[in-house]
């Protein structure tokens, strides 16, 4: 309900207009913590990990962010070619399963002023094909 009163929002995924967040807002002993029953959350995500196993996506960690209402997926790790067309794919599905539980999906980085940001984002490497990493100098030089 409070989503639909925010057309920044809707629109844009994040806060253009309005007041900035209380201080405090982190709850950082939420951070990690197992999703609670009592909210909607834990059946969406469900929900989302399922309709992506179904898909050939396994997402290996669902777990809470830092923010108040903010949760994380993490996809195993692949290359680079499949891994991008799984992110779009998996945010397309966390896009349309949101709504079925009373939810709204914000994937931008930072939704909230002022408040721990957690939305999509992606963990990369790079390495050679016998497994060097380039991002490690010294494993280059060697």
């Amino acid at each position: 309900e409070e989503y639909y009163r925010r057309p920044d929002l809707q629109i844009t995924g994040r806060t253009i207009i309005g007041k900035n967040a209380p201080r405090g807002q982190e709850m950082c002993d939420h951070y990690m913590a197992p999703l609670s029953s009592a909210t909607p959350a834990l059946a969406c995500m469900q929900e989302i990990q399922e309709e992506c196993w179904n898909m050939g996506i396994p997402l290996k960690t669902r777990h809470r962010e830092v923010a108040p209402n903010q949760f994380e997926f993490a996809p195993l790790f692949g290359p680079n070619t499949s891994q991008i067309d799984q992110n779009v794919m998996v945010m397309q599905i966390i896009e349309e399963v949101a709504p079925r539980h009373g939810l709204a999906a914000l994937l931008q980085e930072k939704p909230f002023n002022d408040v721990n940001g957690s939305g999509k984002h992606n963990n990369w490497s790079i390495a050679t094909g016998d497994g060097t990493q380039l991002l490690l100098p010294k494993a280059i030089n060697a």
